[in-house]
């Protein structure tokens, strides 16, 4: 495996300065393309990521699971345009595809009068769930709360049914709910671990939703058995559409983790996920 060399071109200030501000419009575009997204909180960052990605970042991008990569953990979560800008940069995501990244539609307003229609047009004019919520206050309060009011703006009448988590389990066990609110905690960065949520029951026990499709089956098996980076990029890119469409199990909200330590905090060390490191033994307080 080859071990990744520096930086393209180790470009100068005066040009990180200018990819910089071609970040910041990218990421505006993209934003404003979607209809959705924090496009200041990119702009605010652009210039950091021009340096580290221009002058100093070691990556292979045609082989992104080298371990002789360089890691970048960023975890401003608002800024998730400014990723997929530095991405188109550096030639991975196309122009076509930058567009249409962050969102599902343009006009929020125009998609809420669609779906009355739809409703309307199926005899659910008057629909009432209940959905089922894991009781802790974060993040499924507000996962779930952001679900009412926006059902509500479209004429779907939500009761919320909280329960602890041994329960929760046992009623989506025996697939008696309208809707469960669920959670996935990556512990590791790919999308064989991350689309288990969305293949047949027969293939993943932990499809909740008991939906069954070979098509996504067969993406899934695919994706995990090419060796080609770009070309696994292309089937995932083909399971989020096909998932996204039939929509039987559907992303809410991405939880970034944002630890702050104490200076007198000693022996803890910082991992990209919250299952990791929960050894103790070699922690201490400095005082």
């Amino acid at each position: 495996m080859a071990t990744p060399t520096a930086a393209k071109t180790d470009i100068d200030l005066k040009l990180a300065g200018e990819l910089a501000q071609q970040l910041r419009v990218d990421s505006v575009r993209s934003s404003t393309s979607a209809g959705s997204g924090h496009p200041t909180s990119s702009m605010s960052a652009a210039d950091l990521l021009a340096v580290l990605v221009g002058r100093h970042l070691r990556y292979d991008w045609d082989e992104p699971a080298n371990p002789a990569n360089d890691h970048l953990i960023f975890s401003k979560g608002h800024a998730s345009p400014l990723l997929y800008s530095v991405y188109k940069a550096v030639g991975v995501v196309s122009e076509a595809e930058l567009m249409t990244m962050p969102g599902f539609s343009r006009d929020i307003g125009a998609a809420r009068i669609e779906a009355k229609r739809l409703l309307a047009e199926a005899g659910l004019g008057q629909l009432s769930l209940t959905l089922l919520v894991r009781d802790i206050p974060i993040p499924h309060y507000a996962g779930a709360d952001l679900l009412v009011q926006s059902w509500k703006e479209i004429g779907i009448n939500v009761t919320q049914d909280r329960r602890n988590i041994w329960d929760w389990q046992k009623v989506v066990d025996a697939r008696e709910f309208d809707i469960a609110l669920d959670f996935s905690g990556d512990f590791y960065d790919d999308p064989t671990f991350q689309l288990t949520k969305y293949v047949s029951p027969d293939l993943s026990p932990v499809n909740f939703a008991g939906s069954t499709d070979r098509f996504l089956d067969a993406l899934f098996v695919a994706q995990a058995m090419t060796t080609d980076p770009r070309e696994r990029t292309r089937i995932v890119r083909a399971f989020e559409r096909h998932a996204l469409k039939e929509a039987y199990t559907v992303p809410l909200l991405w939880w970034d983790r944002i630890v702050a330590t104490s200076s007198k905090l000693k022996g803890w060390n910082i991992t990209p996920s919250h299952f990791l490191g929960q050894d103790l033994t070699d922690l201490w307080i400095d005082k």
